[in-house]
This record gives structure tokens, sequence and C-alpha cells, in this order.
């Protein structure tokens, strides 16, 4: 069972999402693996609706935690693994690392993870690329959770919605909503507290990160190499090229799903070695 976690406002709808589940589907070989999935939307995303004041953001793992439990009871047979993507994948990485050997899923990956979120924030503030371009993509997603929850979030929260929706670019916003509706005192308190850079030291479940160096939302400074030089658990793969979540193909495809899919079935293969029917019990 691969349970992945999209980006900022995203969901099971999106395109890159699809298609790393059919190619993982695609690719089970000679039928020795029956893949099924799990996409967690979180709060507010995909047309889901908000109940409470608890909002998503890079570090509310509660929500992943829950269903990996779910999982785990409704399909005990099944060994989980899990995929994050961009802020899917800095918040996939901080619920490893909490859970540390405990982790129910027997390996994961991450495309395009921020690691360094205020880095982050700072690179989608400079450059005509990250200014005109993927700032105000996020922003304007943003804008748009705010909108179809507009009265949730004044039912729920004291957030000045009027001043979000005149927010100019990405700090700003989050200085008006997401570090208010999670709970932070300033953007700079999330940005600490959500980054998986330093989290990426306590993860003991096989984790293989891919990120392109050419990225405007995630240049190279915003990567934690030294990190993934001492954590054993853990393998780096960058790319020349590829965006934020672009390694597109001449066919119209992404180059990193086929990469996943070979991964995810290589770990699938170790973890069926070390499962046994018998006891429905690892040895590792």
């Amino acid at each position: 069972m691969l349970v992945v976690l999209h980006g900022v406002s995203g969901g099971s709808h999106e395109s890159f999402i699809r298609e790393m589940i059919a190619t993982l589907i695609a690719q089970n070989g000679k039928g020795e693996r029956n893949w099924e999935a799990c996409v967690v939307n979180s709060r507010g995303c995909a047309r889901s609706k908000i109940s409470s004041q608890l909002m998503y953001n890079g570090r509310a793992t509660w929500d992943l935690r829950q269903t990996a439990n779910w999982l785990g009871e409704k399909f005990p047979n099944r060994p989980l693994f899990a995929a994050g993507i961009s802020l899917g994948a800095n918040l996939l990485t901080n619920y490893l690392a909490e859970e540390g050997s405990n982790s129910p899923f027997k390996a994961a990956i991450v495309f395009s993870n921020p690691w360094t979120l205020e880095l982050s924030s700072m690179a989608m503030r400079r450059g005509c690329m990250g200014r005109e371009v993927y700032s105000r993509a996020v922003v304007t997603g943003y804008k748009k959770y705010v909108k179809e929850h507009l009265a949730e979030i004044s039912k729920y929260t004291d957030i000045d919605v009027e001043r979000v929706k005149n927010a100019a670019d990405i700090r700003e916003f989050d200085k008006l909503f997401l570090a208010p509706a999670s709970g932070y005192p300033t953007p700079g308190a999330y940005y600490r507290d959500g980054s998986c850079c330093d989290a990426l030291l306590a993860v003991k479940t096989p984790l293989l990160a891919l990120n392109a160096l050419d990225d405007p939302i995630v240049p190279p400074e915003c990567i934690p190499f030294d990190a993934f030089e001492v954590n054993p658990f853990a393998v780096l793969c960058t790319t020349t090229m590829g965006g934020h979540i672009g390694w597109h193909e001449t066919s119209g495809t992404q180059w990193v799903t086929k990469q996943m899919s070979a991964f995810l079935n290589a770990m699938a293969d170790n973890a069926n070695r070390c499962w046994s029917p018998a006891t429905e019990e690892t040895s590792v």
C-alpha cells in the first residue's frame, strides 16, 4: 500500500500523483505485487471540509499518523510505503523522524522536498521565476483555499481574512494566515519548527530523496547534504535539471515516476522476504 502526501493546496486529483500511481501499478513485474494507493488529502484540500481550528502545514503530522494507523488495522497483510511531494515531502520526513524505529512504513520516497522552509521562502521571493511564477502560484492556491473555506476560517479562528486576500507574497501570506492558523506567533517560528532538515537525522526508515539543483523553490542551500552523509537510512539523488517537480520527458511523462517505481518495488521485495504469513510479523 502506497500512502501519498500532496504539495501545497494539492490533492488526489493532481496529474503527477495520478501518474505516480499508474506507473507503479503498471510496473508490477510478473504480478507478484499487487499495489494499492491511498492519497491523504490535507484538511481543506481537494474539496474536503474544515471542521475545526486545525489547519495543515509542513509540521502537521497528526493526520498522516491517524491514516497510517487506520491502514495498518484495515489492511494488516499489506506492507505500507510512503511518498511525499514538495510540502508533503517535508511533512512526511518530519513524521518519519517522530516515529523513528517505530515507523509503520517499510520505505519512503520524497520529491522536491523544501527541507529548510525559511530559505525556500526566501527563494520564492527572489528572481523572476521564483517571485513571478512559483510564489504567485503558491499564494494564489492558498488564497483559493481561504476563499473556499471562508465561513469555517472565520468561525474557528480570529484571522483577518480581508488582509489575507491582499497578501502580496508567500511570507506575507504565512504571516497573516499560515502561522497564526497553525499556532505560531511569526512565520519564522513556523519555518524553524516546520523544517525537516534536522529531522532527517532521526529518520530510521529507508528513504530516497530526489531534488533538482535548478529548483527555484528549493535551491541547493536548502538541502541538508551533511545530514544525508551521516544517516545510513537516507539516500539523496540530485539532478542538474528538473525544476520543482518538473522532471518532464519528451513523451510528456515524468522521469522520476519510473525511478520511484523501481525503488518501491525493490523495497517491497525486501519487505516480502522479511514477512512471515504464518505470524504476520517482520524479522527486521
